[in-house]
């Protein structure tokens, strides 16, 4: 009876450990090589040769990554802080075996020790793949608001993993350009504005995205970029850059603001953005082919170098820049 019970009992912690060992998770180190220089490799449109390239000096471009398991739950998550766009980050993190996608989110953002200061994104609800969202904060950001987001799917099948990851920008660039900003003495601003806006985007469950569009009734309601002559009293022409989520049928106006509360709009340009385009846009209160008019224009210059020595009528592609009627004489009044 001893022998059989003996028996019976090696028996029993022979099966107890061999279930134990199977359900164990086994952990593999997963590494993640990350080029954000991608991001901004697509932005060659400039005005002085390096303007798009680099952080400045009071900002830290912030790499955010996220792993997602096959159910779309956050697993893993880390973000590190680099200096310029130009460094290398490489990371690990311990993953059981599995399917996995890893989503990479770039922007610039300001700190103050460990705290964020400055972002012209949030991101939210990031738990799960399907719900995580990354909205617009309102900040017109200039160069500052590139985003970059990129992802990849893979497998940790329980072998020294690495994984490469090159984000790619979530929206365009628009470079604007105001020429003879001071022609008229009762200008108070002049505005570039839309009638549709791309305020946030959602992740979906192949670790790309979809933007939200809103739209005010075709009513100009969102602004890209504005200028007030009088902040630049020493300058003639003033130029910017912008960072948009893409948006189909999107038309712009500039809108011309007096000291007497009066506006005027020109006509809409209609464009289709798409991301890591460029675009550029132009307003020259003075332009001596026009008969020294108001001529504006916008156009599609994706891929195009520094614009450095260019006339207007190049500048304007082959799109027609429309005079408003008027003399600009140096001080004269806009509203005659």
């Amino acid at each position: 009876m001893k022998k059989v019970l003996f028996i019976l009992t090696s028996v029993i912690a022979l099966v107890l450990s061999s279930c134990s060992n199977d359900d164990i998770p086994v952990s593999q180190s997963t590494t993640f090589k990350i080029d954000p220089a991608n991001v901004i490799r697509p932005f060659t449109y400039e005005i002085n040769p390096g303007d798009l390239e680099g952080v400045d000096s009071d900002y830290s471009l912030r790499v955010r990554l996220l792993v997602y398991n096959s159910e779309g739950i956050l697993a893993q998550s880390g973000t590190q802080y680099l200096s310029s766009y130009a460094s290398i980050v490489s990371t690990s993190v311990n993953l059981e075996k599995g399917d996995y996608t890893a989503v990479v989110i770039t922007d610039v953002v300001e700190k103050e020790g460990d705290d964020i200061s400055w972002a012209c994104w949030e991101l939210s609800d990031e738990h799960s793949l399907t719900t995580a969202k990354v909205t617009d904060l309102g900040y017109i950001g200039g160069k500052s608001k590139i985003l970059g987001i990129g992802s990849k799917k893979f497998s940790v099948t329980g072998e020294a993993e690495e994984i490469s990851i090159n984000p790619s920008p979530a929206g365009a660039v628009l470079c604007t350009m105001w020429r003879n900003i001071h022609t008229f003495s009762d200008v108070d601003m002049i505005v570039l504005e839309t009638n549709r806006s791309s305020d946030y985007l959602v992740m979906n469950s192949e670790g790309g995205y979809n933007v939200a569009i809103e739209n005010d009734n075709n009513n100009y309601s969102w602004r890209i970029g504005y200028l007030e002559p009088s902040n630049y009293p020493n300058s003639t022409h003033v130029y910017g850059y912008y960072f948009t989520l893409p948006v189909d049928n999107i038309s712009f106006k500039y809108r011309i603001d007096t000291s007497n509360s009066e506006s005027s709009y020109t006509n809409a340009m209609l464009f289709n953005i798409k991301a890591g385009s460029e675009y550029y846009f132009e307003i020259d209160l003075c332009d001596p082919d026009y008969d020294d008019g108001i001529s504006y224009g916008g156009f599609d210059v994706s891929g195009d170098r520094s614009m450095t020595g260019a006339t207007v009528e190049k500048l304007f592609g082959g799109t027609e820049a429309q005079p408003i009627d008027g003399n600009c004489v140096k001080l004269s009044s806009f509203i005659q």
